[in-house]
């Protein structure tokens, strides 16, 4: 559940997940989301051993760590509690059903908290090691204050989908044929083997599909290592996924240089790839057997890869805007320029390097 966090359906597939649940001790109906409540945990097979599943409080300090501090308010009410809390990400909301808030806390001071009607807002600095708590509404309500730190270790469903691991173990986990997930933000990366023709005229069918095995076998172990997943093999190139852009990127870079260093050291045919990346909102889908992407996100990447020459890496200006890729391309000497998309109805700033 999205606000009490109590799993409220469970099930062995993705596939088999429910459209929505209803939550009975929030009054709540929500819907499947891949990144904020799809959540997966992992057992022994019953086979090996087998697991008994208990808890010894339903709603004790051990059971609800992240829950920092509950109090109930009459109408007109303020109250002023004892609180430290560390420097981190926290969420007030309301036992009943309502409004939500979620605030950065980065120092010792804490912000007033305001309940009106239909909303919470922060209010003025609170008195030093105390949290100050108003009820503007006219009926009683519980304000509830959470860490939410354990967002840096839940396991999602977005998340796992784009580890490698996972869909070389997990193959069989897919949704339902004619389902669609939204996925929030996915990096994609796309390469290509620059003239391929040319290399298969010249040295023969044969060789020349040894070294494409090769690309592929470096950009699989390339895009394992930085926790993305080869989501297909596309002609002479493939399309991978990974959770974050500068992911993507430090991906994209070590690739080319692997390529670099596979034809110093063992190519008398050498071989380059240029390869496009993009970042965004995508849906997931069950195609032929596997979780594939589509979308706009997904179709400039695609696009982005073929503006590139022999060792590019081609993005968009938005992608190279993104914080920790702009970090990254500091490194780089960057090439911007205009270009018109198939598809597309206005031209798109994109932004080019050479590793």
């Amino acid at each position: 559940c999205p606000r009490c966090r109590v799993s409220k359906a469970t099930t062995a597939n993705i596939g088999e997940l429910p459209d929505k649940v209803h939550c009975d001790a929030c009054n709540i109906d929500y819907e499947a989301n891949f990144a904020r409540n799809v959540e997966l945990s992992f057992s022994p097979s019953p086979s090996i051993r087998s697991v008994e599943y208990g808890y010894y409080c339903r709603s004790g300090p051990g059971f609800t760590p992240h829950i920092k501090g509950q109090c109930t308010l009459d109408p007109s009410e303020s109250r002023s509690l004892p609180a430290s809390l560390s420097p981190g990400e926290y969420r007030i909301r309301t036992l009943e059903a309502g409004d939500e808030l979620n605030f950065t806390h980065k120092s010792t001071v804490l912000p007033e908290i305001k309940l009106l009607e239909d909303q919470l807002e922060l209010g003025g600095n609170s008195p030093a090691g105390q949290i100050v708590l108003h009820n503007n509404s006219t009926v009683q309500r519980t304000i509830v204050i959470e860490d939410r730190s354990w967002l840096e270790e839940v396991l999602t469903a977005e998340r796992v989908t784009t580890m490698q691991a996972f869909r070389d173990l997990f193959s069989d986990q897919l949704l339902r044929p004619g389902d669609e997930v939204t996925i929030r933000n996915i990096s994609f990366v796309f390469t290509d083997l620059v003239d391929s023709t040319k290399l298969f005229a010249n040295i023969g069918d044969a060789a020349a599909y040894r070294l494409v095995r090769e690309h592929y076998a470096i950009a699989g172990e390339v895009v394992r290592k930085h926790a993305g997943t080869i989501v297909k093999t596309r002609g002479d190139g493939v399309h991978a996924a990974f959770l974050t852009p500068d992911a993507a990127l430090l991906a994209s870079i070590e690739m080319q240089q692997s390529i670099g260093q596979f034809n110093n050291e063992s190519s008398s045919d050498p071989i380059t790839i240029r390869i496009g990346i993009n970042s965004g909102s995508s849906i997931s889908v069950n195609l032929n057997d596997r979780l594939d992407y589509y979308g706009k996100t997904v179709n400039l990447a695609a696009r982005l890869e073929g503006e590139g020459g022999a060792g590019d890496i081609t993005m968009s200006r938005d992608f190279a805007e993104d914080p920790a890729v702009a970090e990254i391309l500091r490194s780089y000497d960057q090439r911007e320029r205009e270009a018109q998309f198939k598809g597309f109805n206005e031209s798109l700033a994109i932004c080019q390097i050479t590793p």
